[in-house]
């Protein structure tokens, strides 16, 4: 039984989980959490770290840095390491219709949709889609892609060691130069002096 511990998923299902079991609380700021006796892991790759936590612990650090060099990795990451992702919370959207448009969205941020696309996906009509996110977040789709975009821009900045303009290819502008201009409308810096900040800090 989980009890009341915290159990890690994935931020892909995190909907889906809290829907099917609503009264366990779940963490997708970790890539595994180890509670004692009970072990949960986000899954994709946070499952070669887990893997590798357990190696350490049973079997030593030197043969946990073994398995690192001959799967050619990186490193060792720690269990509270945030999963590499940015996600929304979607949870407080009313409008079923506009929750499903929303994960639509930040879904495909690499491939955006076009609102025509994200209209068909939850069967509406483009000003149907348009009415019904401006009645329940005030914003058109379109908006709310961008800004979207822009925030996951501002976890990439701060949770990668990707350069900038590869972070705004990342997050579907057409170059460093566009994402820029939107980021510094919308935190009033430059990607630059965001991520000299959170570095500071």
């Amino acid at each position: 039984m989980v009890g009341n511990r915290s159990v890690c998923v994935h931020w892909n299902v995190l909907d889906a989980f809290r829907a099917r079991f609503p009264k366990t609380p779940a963490a997708v700021d970790h890539l595994f959490i180890d509670e004692g006796d009970l072990i949960t892991c986000a899954g994709s790759t946070a499952a070669i770290d887990l893997g590798l936590y357990l190696v350490a612990r049973h079997c030593g650090r030197e043969k946990a840095q073994q398995a690192v060099r001959h799967m050619m990795l990186q490193g060792i990451r720690q269990g509270r390491q945030p999963q590499a992702h940015f996600y929304a919370n979607l949870a407080d959207i009313k409008d079923e219709r506009v929750r499903q448009a929303a994960h639509y969205i930040e879904q495909r941020m690499d491939s955006l949709p076009t609102l025509d696309a994200i209209a068909r996906y939850v069967g509406l009509g483009r000003r149907q889609l348009t009415r019904a996110f401006q009645q329940s977040l005030g914003i058109s789709p379109m908006e709310f892609q961008r800004s979207l975009r822009v925030e996951y821009g501002s976890w990439l900045l701060l949770n990668s060691h990707s350069s900038i303009t590869q972070i705004a290819m990342d997050c579907g502008f057409a170059d460093g130069a566009h994402f820029s201009r939107e980021f510094r409308t919308r935190f009033g810096l430059s990607p630059r002096q965001f991520q000299r900040q959170g570095q500071a800090g």
